[in-house]
């Protein structure tokens, strides 16, 4: 731990950044393209650009030359389905099939409503979860094909860490395609 994020004994200021820094680069794409309203073909063209990025880590190969449109496209395919199984396992069901990663990856043909399709998950996934989860610390499992058996729970925490590694490929493809704004 940093001393920025480390617990402190005895009353300290945390380092922040100065007032007018600025927002991260996703956040600030996201405010301008769609906060404010501005929609057109530039935004259109700007999501759907695809942008081929050096291997970040836990980004297998087929994934980087993706545009910030089908990263935000995956995240809700990856997001829908772990919710899903999340809350399936939290039952005690049993889950039939395989994951496949080839069927997460998003077709960069169709994808004209994704900003409103993302927008529209997280808040699907946030209310599925604190509804419908029966019990958190479940035994059951279901594989994932790169790590293997996973409970709810784990699933959960896998959840979180995918979101935060297509956070960097989105923000990559970003700085790399000349999208900063």
């Amino acid at each position: 731990m940093t001393s920025e994020t480390a617990p402190s004994t005895t009353e300290q200021e945390p380092q922040l950044q100065t007032p007018g820094a600025g927002l991260p680069p996703l956040e600030n794409f996201i405010l301008r393209t769609v906060g404010f309203g501005i929609v057109g073909p530039m935004v259109s063209w700007k999501l759907a650009r695809r942008v081929l990025i050096p291997r970040i880590t836990a980004i297998e190969d087929s994934s980087r030359y993706w545009s910030p449109a089908m990263t935000l496209a995956h995240l809700v395919i990856v997001g829908e389905a772990i919710a899903d199984f999340v809350v399936r396992l939290s039952r005690g069901e049993s889950i039939e099939g395989e994951v496949r990663i080839q069927d997460v990856k998003p077709d960069h043909h169709t994808l004209p409503n994704i900003l409103d399709d993302y927008r529209a998950f997280l808040p699907r996934f946030d209310r599925t979860l604190s509804r419908d989860v029966v019990n958190q610390h479940s035994p059951c499992t279901h594989p994932h094909p790169w790590v293997g058996p996973l409970t709810a729970r784990q699933w959960l925490n896998l959840g979180a860490v995918h979101q935060r590694v297509h956070r960097k490929q989105i923000e990559k493809i970003l700085q790399l395609g000349g999208m900063q704004p």
